[in-house]
């Protein structure tokens, strides 16, 4: 199966009961992840780590599109996000701190469900 042959050609990225193709879907999910680390960033103080969390998932949804777009073969797609969010797991667990907790955790979690839709991709 082909990645352009995933979900629909819907692009209203806010509509309810709809299955969105993969792109949209990256792009809905990085905007929010930009809202998020935006208002986190204006609080300040512990929401700080929130920030840094959300904001590191910025270039990997940029990462994630990318191999989308190369990649339009599924299982080429699904062996490069799995390679990826296996790498960004490790280097989750060897953290020094927080702030690079953080960081790390936000990378694995946008490769894992960008992994997860690419396979079955929902209603959202």
């Amino acid at each position: 199966m082909r990645i352009a042959d995933l979900g629909s050609t819907q692009t209203d990225m806010q509509a309810v009961g709809k299955i969105l193709p993969l792109t949209e879907f990256i792009k809905a999910r990085k905007a929010g992840a930009a809202k998020i680390a935006e208002e986190a960033a204006a609080k300040g103080g512990v929401a700080t780590l929130t920030a840094q969390h959300f904001r590191a998932k910025l270039p990997a949804y940029d990462q994630v599109m990318g191999l989308v777009q190369k990649n339009q073969d599924k299982k080429a797609l699904l062996g490069a996000l799995q390679h990826l969010y296996s790498t960004a797991s490790r280097n989750a667990l060897s953290s020094d701190g927080m702030s690079e907790f953080q960081r790390y955790t936000g990378v694995v979690e946008v490769f894992g469900e960008v992994m997860f839709y690419a396979q079955s991709p929902m209603e959202l």
